[in-house]
């Protein structure tokens, strides 16, 4: 077995901080129940999964009825107190990890991407996209290049006063023009 493999099957002997040597205490063994009280004062319950030598983390599966599994990933630096619940480790330790949909990840993240496009304005300054953020807050904007859309049919260009708003009908262009000028307001006030 590789050394990875051996660890994770039948355990790891931590060396000892105070003593630099090996101690009983500080073995991991998969698949024990333990409870563990961290120096931040949380307790944490869960099974061993695993435990890397090289970031010094032990790695839980914590319980739970779901056919999803939870782990937590606890530094070893920051474990105060480790107390086991079983006296063996469980039978059919499962050590293997739930698949991951990487169709899904990837739509998300392009989503995110997406739509964090529209929000983040190329090319213009930190003014006109202080105004855009502004604006964002209370009406739904969008960037088409160096242009604000908001309503999808009133643009403002440069340099995004209410002179520069266009479009859409006359009470939303007033609403509009009239959000902008207090968000200019606001804006100004907080610089001086």
């Amino acid at each position: 077995l590789g050394q990875d493999r051996h660890h994770r099957m039948y355990g790891v002997e931590q060396q000892d901080k105070s003593t630099g040597s090996g101690s009983s205490n500080n073995i991991w063994i998969i698949g024990l129940r333990v409870r563990l009280k961290t120096s931040f004062g949380d307790e944490i319950e869960g099974e061993i999964f695993s435990f890397d030598t090289i970031t010094n983390c032990v790695v839980l599966k914590e319980p739970s009825t779901s056919p999803k599994k939870s782990f937590r990933i606890i530094k070893h630096s920051s474990i105060k107190e480790v107390h086991a619940l079983s006296a063996t480790p469980s039978a059919g330790v499962d050590l293997e990890l739930p698949p991951v949909n990487i169709n899904r990840i990837r739509a998300r993240e392009e989503g995110i991407i997406a739509s964090t496009r529209h929000r983040v304005g190329v090319g213009v300054t930190s003014e006109a996209q202080d105004i855009f953020n502004a604006l964002s807050k209370t009406l739904p904007c969008r960037w088409d290049n160096l242009e604000i859309v908001v309503f999808d049919d009133i643009r403002i260009t440069s340099p995004y006063t209410i002179e520069n708003c266009s479009g859409g009908t006359t009470a939303s262009l007033a609403r509009v023009q009239k959000v902008l000028e207090g968000e200019k307001r606001r804006l100004k006030n907080a610089k001086s």
